[in-house]
């Protein structure tokens, strides 16, 4: 039986070569550039276990892979995705023809392109920049203003006047944190 289901399959996908039928996907970005889309789906092809890249020509625009499991099961050998764009085309687009009627790789492969647009600005939310200035009295009446950069049970460093003083922590009265 099992014999059967093997030669089966293998008759399956042979005709399905042989017949030429085949599966198309494509997919467009008009909001990425070149760089982005190739280095994204180069990026994201290799992180999936199953597939392995072994040629990545982005002169060409041309990603080949195949899969790293059983034969039938996965992307055959010279399974190729192109990114047209090099030459400054526009939109960047994404295509490929793998063997098989709605072979259910292409959907993945193709999926390997998608991201987030390169050419939305990020908006940065900025800090108020205000410096927190701590003051350390000292016994001997001293009074040292500036920014406390450690912290111990023996001692504490302050930062001021573009220079670092180490401090006992006997040596000192009080200490104001802002």
């Amino acid at each position: 039986m099992k014999k059967n289901i093997l030669k089966f399959s293998l008759l399956v996908s042979a005709a399905m070569i042989i017949t030429g039928c085949t599966t198309t996907r494509t997919a467009s970005y008009p909001d990425d550039d070149y760089d982005t889309v190739f280095k994204r789906t180069v990026r994201n092809l290799c992180s999936n276990e199953k597939l392995l890249v072994y040629e990545a020509d982005k002169e060409n625009g041309v990603i080949k892979v195949q899969g790293r499991q059983v034969v039938f099961v996965n992307p055959p050998i010279d399974t190729q995705l192109n990114i047209k764009g090099a030459k400054g085309e526009t939109p960047v687009t994404a295509e490929i023809k793998m063997p098989g009627m709605d072979n259910p790789w292409a959907d993945r492969i193709i999926a390997a392109t998608a991201g987030p647009t390169s050419n939305k600005k990020k908006e940065t939310v900025k800090e108020p920049e205000t410096v927190l200035i701590d003051t350390v009295y000292i016994k001997d009446g001293s009074i040292i203003k500036g920014k406390i950069t450690e912290d111990t049970n023996e001692y504490i460093i302050i930062e001021h006047d573009n220079k670092w003083d180490k401090i006992k922590r006997e040596d000192i009265v009080k200490i104001l944190r802002k």
